[in-house]
């Protein structure tokens, strides 16, 4: 294989990348050569931690890389000079599962060619989804999703807020508001509550007919996910007018703001232009981003607010292609 010079200057081999984002619903996975020119993809199930339980996350985990290897063939597969696998479950709070999953990933004799001539780095997935969003390395991610977390990195600088899951806080979240939209409802229907527009379009959602019906309704399957999808319902009642549902996504502007004013000030960046990645589909809602980016200029007049313009498993390539010098 052909030697290149790196930025460094030091020949090294051409060597291949693993890139792997983890997640509660599935598992992604691309192998690229070291310019990140993907030579393969695939998609398995979940592999959060969390949600699947350590063994199936390990056993995921091996899956992806067998079906990369497959596709690419033995020669490539033993060349790779990184594995990079930035995986959801909380990992950023948890070193202990981080050593664990790469032990049993390294005892793994079926996926041993990542070994060969390289590393496998575990990580949780906030570098990625910030690098899925940001071509730099300084800035701060902040994720609205079914749950909330925030990261920021400046220099050597990095702080975190949020991402406690959603028993423990989780504020902003999708989770969150529609917690907030039910507990309305629950006002609602009490006669404690007059005039929203939040019992009629959940009622319509779920399809409920009758208030006998609404407990059984919000119990059935996933709780965290049916509250979760009420975010979009908390925003259309905002904007047709509902005093509750605004003040629900107002409050959940203010939580989310101040988890990330906490981090720019940590990092020391407030006087910076830097970005801000917004990911996760509450910032669908433009009252309450709007109301998020008004409250953050105040502290941060520089900053500018972007969307992720990739996939989460192409800020992993991102990293991984760092991790490979």
């Amino acid at each position: 294989m052909k030697n290149i010079k790196t930025k460094t200057g030091k020949k090294v081999k051409n060597e291949f990348i693993i890139a792997i984002d983890g997640g509660g619903t599935k598992t992604t996975g691309v192998f690229s050569d070291r310019n990140g020119v993907v030579l393969a993809r695939k998609t398995v199930g979940a592999s959060n931690p969390n949600k699947v339980g350590f063994k199936e996350s390990v056993k995921r985990l091996e899956e992806i890389m067998l079906k990369l290897k497959k596709v690419v063939g033995r020669k490539k597969a033993d060349m790779v000079g990184v594995t990079y696998i930035a995986l959801a479950g909380g990992l950023q709070r948890n070193e202990q599962l981080k050593k664990n999953l790469a032990k049993a990933l390294k005892k793994d004799r079926k996926i041993s060619f990542i070994f060969k001539k390289g590393k496998a780095i575990i990580e949780g997935d906030e570098l990625a989804a910030f690098r899925a969003g940001s071509s730099g390395n300084d800035g701060v991610l902040l994720i609205a999703g079914t749950g909330s977390f925030c990261c920021g990195w400046h220099g050597r600088l990095k702080s975190q807020t949020l991402g406690w899951d959603w028993f423990l806080g989780d504020e902003g979240s999708g989770f969150w508001l529609g917690q907030r939209a039910l507990w309305a409802v629950c006002r609602d229907l009490d006669g404690r509550l007059k005039n929203t527009l939040l019992t009629k379009l959940i009622f319509r959602k779920l399809k409920i007919k009758s208030e006998s019906g609404f407990i059984r309704k919000i119990y059935s399957g996933n709780v965290v996910e049916n509250a979760a999808s009420l975010s979009e319902i908390v925003d259309k009642a905002a904007l047709n007018g509902d005093r509750e549902a605004k003040k629900i996504l107002l409050a959940g502007a203010e939580e989310l703001a101040e988890a990330a004013i906490k981090v720019i000030k940590d990092i020391k960046i407030a006087n910076k232009s830097f970005p801000i990645v917004l990911a996760g589909s509450v910032f669908n809602s433009k009252i309450l981003t709007g109301e998020l980016k008004k409250i953050i200029k105040k502290i941060a007049p520089k900053t500018f607010f972007v969307k992720p313009k990739k996939e989460p498993v192409f800020g992993a390539l991102e990293v991984a292609k760092d991790k490979l010098f």
